[in-house]
């Protein structure tokens, strides 16, 4: 189990990984801080083959984004296969701010109190739970309105993510953005055709994550891989990893 688990672990030069959505700029800078900090990584990012030469990173973008400003020839990637994902989108609970204001008067968007039969952009839910719907006008316009959505209040505040089920709104000032379903296919035809989507809206939940095995980051700075090296650490793993299965209550 555990030798199959370590062979989905390579190393992949930084030009052939593609990402899928946009990174954020402070999260970014401060996760370059630790990672110059500790001089290890952690947990690997995972990414999806497309072909023999592209890879989509799926989770780990940042991480990904920081090792290569770092100057990283190659990043260590788990490779997982489509039967291992499951893909959702998060909700955003963020602050009403001016940036609402700016979204609202955004004359490529419609606003309306019911659902319509087009495609949505997402569900702004208040705390005295009444619902907004948002749509643009033009449906070519789509993800470029998602993104600007996004981008308006990513730019002034963390945002609080949270599971696509959870519509509960935690502060009468706040309000949850709920973001229309995707598939896997619709993201991979998103990425080949050059774009990304916005900044945070994808939660992949999968099978068989490798976790904690700090790999020294000094191995990825070189045009060529210290395979030695490389293959005495993949035997110390070997010997320590453990399996944890995901623990659930079930009501029966």
């Amino acid at each position: 189990m555990f030798d199959e688990a370590l062979s989905k672990l390579n190393l992949i030069k930084t030009s052939q990984l593609r990402y899928h959505e946009k990174k954020e700029e402070n999260r970014l800078n401060k996760l370059m801080d630790r990672l110059q900090q500790s001089k290890i990584l952690k947990n690997p990012p995972i990414a999806l083959q497309l072909n023999k030469e592209v890879y989509l990173i799926i989770d780990g973008a940042h991480r990904v984004s920081a090792l290569e400003k770092m100057g990283c020839e190659y990043i260590p990637v788990q490779v997982v296969d489509v039967e291992d994902l499951q893909l959702d989108l998060w909700n955003h609970e963020i602050p009403i701010g001016k940036w609402f204001d700016k979204i609202k008067s955004n004359k490529n968007l419609l606003f309306t109190e019911n659902e319509l039969e087009k495609r949505m952009i997402c569900k702004i839910n208040y705390s005295n739970g009444e619902k907004l719907y948002v749509y643009s006008h033009y449906e070519e316009e789509f993800f470029y309105n998602w993104d600007y959505i996004v981008s308006c209040y990513t730019n002034e505040f963390n945002v609080n993510r949270l599971a696509s089920w959870n519509t509960e709104v935690s502060n009468l000032s706040n309000v949850i953005f709920q973001f229309e379903s995707l598939t896997l296919s619709q993201i991979t035809q998103i990425v080949i055709n050059g774009g990304v989507l916005p900044a945070g809206v994808t939660r992949f939940n999968i099978k068989g994550r490798l976790l904690n095995l700090e790999i020294p980051l000094s191995l990825l700075f070189d045009e060529q891989i210290d395979s030695g090296k490389w293959s005495e650490l993949t035997s110390v793993w070997a010997r320590s990893l453990r399996y944890y299965e995901n623990s659930v209550f079930v009501h029966e």
